[in-house]
């Protein structure tokens, strides 16, 4: 199949610079994104720092609020306040949730906190500490609280000058005032705000210089990263058109041309720019020219597969070995016939079907043909799947490769169950009684043929017994002919009865049935007194009552005993003689036998 070259070396780089882009760019977007986080911690700083200094300014101012509120009111609920204010800068107290928000105004005016507690207890010098503020920072805030804490002493001196005042004690308090309103207090507290405003100065230009950085920092990576960006754009459009020209055309394209190949459709032509056989469409169109030749084929084949297929479903049984004699195919018409499904045989011998009717030389015969002639043909006796024996005609051929030696065995069968059946009916119509199912006149002639030739060879005596039903006329002609059936299938079944399996129970028609016994004795008074025996058994049996539907009905018989043992005497002849012998019988006085020569006669 036609090839399609790549642009290997040109290809390989920019992919290569591709993927170095793209990972360049993943690190600067990290950069930059800790960058723009760096921006927010450092915004964040600042505003928590102005916050932390600003609740130190805003706690002296609280203090001072209420502290000249109590000396100018002498109301304890204040000194509560300046207590609690002092507590919680100070860590004992817990910090109100929003302290940071007007609170000490909403509290005085309401006499109610208007926010609960936190369960935060951490002095304010605590978390300016831990807010990363600078040691100059620190020491600023720190002169701060100390000169507040020095402030705070002033107030409590003021404070308790009003606790000792008594009633009227205008001094105390007027001192009190004087404490907290005269120059000294003035510049005290001054000396807390001065403080302040320098930490406020410092922390504003350190914070203000940190946010500036990051910002810088995050402007520099954005620049790298738009470089970077049209950089990979530049890679990918040369990756482009690496590709465009390896494909020899749009990607959508291509992809269309495949999609259709794919869904077996090779009627359309692929176009091929010039210049571009050696592209992927070119390989594609070379593709499709060939898959239009294949498929051409195989349209070809599926039909002769279909007709192949067709004459396999056929009623006959197929099945296939190989050369090893292992099936490897099977049609439906083997499972219906045989009673196993393909995945029952697949890969085993036939040899399972095997009846054992056949010994091991039939088959060696059959397959001594198959070598020689190619073929054999006949009928053979299998067994189903469900125990029974049925018979078949088998035919089998051989496939051969291209070297001459067997391949393959190709048996195709019918179950003959049906037509042996049949030609079973055929044949019992014509030997054999329909009522009683006994051999007709026609196959006890032939039989009786068959034993007198064997006189030929063996000197044993054989006898015929004429039999006559006494009186069964009667019951025909009084109880009907459905009794008279009855009673002849049963004095056949007594007959039977009473007779080896080499011998012959037949019915001539009507009342008469004929009993032929074989290889009786050499001696002629033997044989003689063997076939009294029967004789006598078949009388007596016959004598006993008959259960028939209509009730009970008594019968006897008359017997002529005819003799043979000389070959040349006809069978009509022994007939004649044992007829003869059963009308001496009857004449009589029934329910007796009589040979056929006068010295045997009893």
């Amino acid at each position: 199949m036609k090839q399609f070259k790549l642009e290997l070396p040109g290809y390989l780089s920019s992919a290569l610079l591709s993927v170095l882009l793209l990972l360049a760019l993943v690190v600067v977007f990290t950069l930059y994104v800790r960058a723009e986080k760096a921006i927010d911690v450092a915004n964040s700083q600042r505003h928590q720092s102005l916050k932390l200094a600003d609740e130190l300014r805003q706690s002296s101012d609280d203090l001072t609020r209420m502290v000249r509120s109590y000396v100018d009111t002498g109301d304890p609920v204040y000194i509560r306040y300046y207590q609690r204010i002092i507590d919680i800068r100070d860590g004992r107290q817990p910090r109100p949730v929003g302290y940071d928000h007007p609170y000490w105004e909403l509290y005085s005016a309401t006499g109610k906190p208007p926010r609960p507690d936190s369960d935060q207890r951490v002095s304010l010098l605590a978390l300016m500490q831990k807010a990363g503020f600078t040691a100059a920072e620190l020491g600023k805030l720190a002169e701060a609280k100390t000169h507040s804490d020095a402030l705070i002493r002033r107030e409590q001196e003021a404070i308790n000058l009003v606790q000792a005042a008594g009633p009227g004690d205008r001094t105390s308090v007027a001192r009190a005032r004087s404490l907290l309103f005269d120059e000294e207090y003035l510049r005290q507290k001054a000396n807390i705000m001065r403080p302040i405003d320098d930490f406020l100065r410092m922390l504003e230009a350190r914070t203000q210089s940190a946010v500036e950085s990051a910002i810088r920092r995050a402007a520099v990576i954005r620049y790298l990263f738009a470089a970077l960006s049209l950089a990979l754009m530049y890679s990918l459009w040369s990756i482009h058109g690496f590709m465009r020209r390896t494909l020899g055309g749009g990607i959508d394209e291509a992809h269309g041309h495949i999609a259709r190949l794919g869904r077996g459709d090779f009627s359309q032509e692929i176009p091929v720019a010039p210049g571009r056989k050696d592209s992927i469409m070119g390989w594609l169109a070379e593709t499709r020219r060939q898959l239009q030749q294949l498929d051409a084929e195989r349209k070809k084949h599926e039909q002769q597969l279909r007709i192949a297929a067709t004459a396999f479903e056929t009623q006959e049984g197929i099945m296939i070995t190989n050369a090893d004699r292992a099936i490897i195919r099977v049609n439906r018409a083997f499972t219906e016939i045989t009673g196993y499904s393909a995945a029952e045989v697949v890969g085993r011998n036939p040899s399972i079907l095997n009846s054992g009717r056949h010994d091991d030389e039939f088959f060696h015969q059959i397959y001594l043909t198959l070598a020689r002639e190619g073929h054999w043909q006949g009928e053979i006796f299998d067994r189903h799947k469900d125990g029974h024996v049925y018979p078949k005609w088998l035919t089998i051929t051989t496939v051969k490769d291209d070297a001459g030696r067997i391949s393959h065995y190709v048996g195709s069968f019918a179950d003959i169950t049906e037509r042996k059946a049949a030609e079973a009916k055929i044949l019992g119509l014509a030997f054999y009684d329909p009522l009683t199912a006994l051999p007709n006149r026609r196959l006890l002639m032939e039989r009786l043929g068959h034993a007198i030739a064997k006189r030929t060879r063996f000197a044993k005596h054989g006898a015929l017994l004429f039999l006559d039903l006494d009186n069964f006329k009667t019951l025909n002609d009084t109880q009907g002919h459905r009794l008279g059936d009855e009673l002849l299938i049963e004095v056949a079944q007594r007959l039977n009865a009473h007779v080896r399996e080499a011998d012959t129970v037949a019915r001539l028609g009507g009342d008469e049935f004929i009993v032929l016994l074989d290889d009786l004795d050499e001696s002629s008074a033997h044989a003689a007194v063997q076939a009294r025996v029967v004789a006598e058994k078949i009388i007596a049996s016959l004598s006993q009552p008959y259960c028939l539907s209509n009730g009970q009905f008594q019968c006897s018989t008359s017997v002529g005993i005819a003799l043979f043992v000389d070959p040349a005497t006809s069978p009509e002849t022994i007939l004649a003689q044992a007829d003869s012998a059963m009308y001496a019988a009857k004449k009589n006085g029934k329910n007796t036998f009589r040979f056929a020569s006068d010295d045997r006669r009893e």
